[in-house]
């Protein structure tokens, strides 16, 4: 029986290195025609982007409540997205969805989630869960473990009526 963890590492790795975390995944050697790209923004544009679509899915689609200041700038963003890592899943078709990336002309911002290492999150203003679950009973009972916070999923959901 194989070990779900060794699965896992065939496919993926992790690597924190000065406050980033980089993620590669291991797919076929073989070139494939993909549609969807999932990375980690490294741009504030690409940043933006993700804070975009966050105000659409949040404010347009599930129809929240913004602030004067959200609605002006139509993205929604806090403390949490300066130390944050922002994973973009981008669509690469050319299609009218998405968030367009800035100087990206088929590329769109279709998925963000904000990761949260916990180093990271020890340096600054904590955990983004913390206010929502008691996090202190797991860091404490696995004190060798570096956790990471996995935050704020967002996908677009795109149907005829909220075409952008």
């Amino acid at each position: 029986m194989f070990n779900l963890s060794q699965k896992i590492r065939k496919y993926i790795s992790l690597k924190y290195n000065n406050g980033i975390l980089r993620i590669k995944l291991k797919l076929n050697k073989e070139p494939i025609n993909t549609l969807l790209e999932t990375r980690l923004a490294s741009t504030k544009n690409e940043i933006k982007a993700a804070q975009q679509l966050r105000y659409r899915v949040f404010y347009k689609e599930l129809s929240a409540h913004p602030n004067m200041i959200t609605r002006f700038t139509r993205r929604d963003k806090d403390a949490y997205d300066k130390i944050c890592q922002h994973m973009l899943v981008i669509d690469k078709r050319n299609k009218k969805r998405g968030v367009p990336l800035i100087g990206k002309r088929k590329e769109k911002v279709v998925g963000t989630y904000r990761l949260l290492p916990q180093r990271t999150a020890q340096e600054n203003r904590g955990f983004y869960s913390q206010d929502e679950y008691d996090l202190l009973p797991l860091l404490e009972k696995y004190p060798k473990k570096n956790f990471l916070n996995w935050v704020v999923l967002v996908f677009y959901k795109h149907t005829e009526k909220n075409q952008p």
